[in-house]
């Protein structure tokens, strides 16, 4: 899949990041407690996670995950506006 096809893909599906800001304390951790639970049942082996952004999926030892995405580090930063971000690319 060409770069360009990849970013027409991601267009259709983005979502926005400041959504998770509005989230109780509670809810942010109960979906944690949720993705390490679910993380810890499917996850094995090695793979690759497009899209984590800052948000990436609780990786369990026995599991270890490469990081993909459209945008590079830098940009993966300035569009989620912190440093808790997952390298891209």
């Amino acid at each position: 899949m060409t770069r360009q096809a990849l970013t027409d893909l991601a267009s259709k599906f983005r979502t926005t990041p400041v959504l998770v800001d509005k989230l109780s304390p509670n809810t942010i951790a109960e979906v944690a407690a949720k993705r390490k639970e679910i993380s810890e049942k499917f996850l094995s082996g090695i793979g690759v996670e497009v899209g984590a952004g800052n948000r990436p999926f609780s990786v369990p030892r026995h599991a270890q995950v490469f990081y993909g995405d459209i945008r590079n580090l830098v940009a993966l930063q300035q569009y989620f506006k912190n440093d808790a971000v997952t390298e891209g690319m």
